[in-house]
């Protein structure tokens, strides 16, 4: 039920999933590492369209999630684990703004940029100009998967909010094992915090033999 609620609101994060879905067929991706990929909005909008695309997506996520959406999934294909391992055997690593929400992200894409894939894939990512920003934030918990049972009571839950710099983010990935092959703001003042506003954005990046 969760995934034909979801696959049906085809707003701006649809559009997101639907140019990654491209860049994917394009490379002849089958093997995909979703890093805070949630009850697996991205992997049955791809089952949706291209059935017989994809061999293997793993979504990593917290342990109450993966209990979770292990009860309720039936895909053959699709694996939930709540570890980030460097040794995934994958093409692409793809992240949709879950890092940010970590206790500290520059030390994930550290860990990020040692995983043995191809490409790596980041969208809907919050970064700034100059400074590092924190903060909280407030969301419902069935807007991040689903619940266990239809009787189950929505509840308010907190997150923290950690956005780093543009060039922090690019100096781990500006170097000869890594090629930037393309970067943009996809969604502009996607976030404020104390009157400034935070874009987010796509960055598609290759790994060098």
């Amino acid at each position: 039920e969760f995934r034909e609620r979801k696959i049906k609101i085809k707003n701006l994060n649809y559009l997101r999933t639907i140019d990654f879905i491209k860049f994917i067929k394009k490379k002849n991706i089958t093997k995909v590492l979703d890093f805070g990929g949630g009850a697996g909005y991205h992997y049955f909008i791809t089952e949706k369209l291209f059935p017989n695309l994809i061999s293997k997506w793993i979504i990593i996520e917290n342990k109450t999630m993966v209990r979770l959406c292990n009860n309720l999934t039936n895909s053959k294909n699709l694996f939930f684990q709540n570890n980030l391992k460097t040794n995934h055997k994958v093409d692409i690593f793809f992240s949709s703004c879950a890092i940010n929400y970590l206790n500290n992200p520059v030390n994930i894409f550290k860990k990020i940029s040692k995983i043995n894939c191809k490409y790596l894939y980041f969208t809907r990512m919050p970064l700034t100009s100059q400074k590092y920003i924190k903060y909280d934030q407030y969301a419902l918990l069935s807007d991040n998967g689903p619940l266990t049972s239809h009787v189950d009571k929505d509840k308010i839950i907190k997150f923290t909010n950690r956005i780093i710099p543009i060039k922090a983010f690019e100096k781990i990935f500006t170097n000869k094992k890594f090629k930037i092959i393309k970067s943009y703001i996809d969604e502009k003042s996607a976030f404020i915090y104390n009157n400034e506003c935070i874009s987010t954005y796509t960055y598609i990046i290759e790994k060098k033999n």
